[in-house]
């Protein structure tokens, strides 16, 4: 998956499953601003939906496009 932030800071990506709850903590860093990647294998997941919630300094960062 690939992310942008607008500025640095303490950031975590966590992922949750369909129904919201939090599942493990996949990356935990500082990070300053810029464009990043992370590969998440999920070969050991049950299949179904799963998100990913980006953290900064404990904040969702919430992304929209039209």
């Amino acid at each position: 998956m690939f992310y942008t932030l607008d500025r640095g800071g303490r950031t975590q990506l966590i992922a949750n499953s369909a129904d919201g709850r939090d599942l493990r903590v996949l990356q935990e860093a500082d990070l300053e601003a810029g464009g990043y990647q992370y590969e998440w294998d999920t070969a050991d997941l049950t299949p179904g939906l799963y998100y990913v919630t980006l953290l900064l300094d404990g904040q969702p960062v919430v992304k929209t496009s039209l």
